[in-house]
């Protein structure tokens, strides 16, 4: 018997005993889920609890945020976005600062001014990353 009270199926044994198949005892069939090495009590919402699913799906979220954030914090306007057309006076000086351009270009900007606290985030990310596994 296996784990679990299941029996172990040996693949490579001779069916019915070596010679033949006179007489032939199969194997029991295992199902698919067994040979993938999936258990269904891992998965099951009773035992993990939804509250769980969902704050691993929030802190999954904010990691994305997070790495966003940071790709944008470190764009240099006078290399990539002023030959894009995306520097902060060209918005501001046409006017434009409602456009959907407009808003991104500020959001770009936002997030370069609070630098010193994304890397504080990210610190604590690391760290809890560290100790958590």
């Amino acid at each position: 018997m296996g784990t679990g009270g299941r029996p172990v199926v040996d693949f490579f044994r001779p069916l019915g005993g070596g010679s033949g198949n006179s007489g032939a005892s199969f194997p029991p069939l295992m199902e698919a889920t067994e040979l993938c090495g999936f258990d269904e009590r891992e998965s099951s919402s009773e035992e993990q609890g939804d509250g769980k699913l969902f704050f691993d799906g929030l802190v999954d979220a904010a990691r994305g945020f997070l790495l966003i954030a940071n790709a944008l914090a470190i764009l240099n306007e006078e290399r990539f976005l002023a030959p894009r057309g995306w520097s902060f006076s060209e918005v501001t000086s046409g006017g434009r600062a409602k456009t959907l351009k407009g808003q991104l270009i500020g959001l770009i900007y936002a997030t370069q001014y609070l630098r010193v606290p994304l890397i504080i985030l990210n610190a604590i990310i690391i760290l809890v990353k560290l100790v958590s596994g």
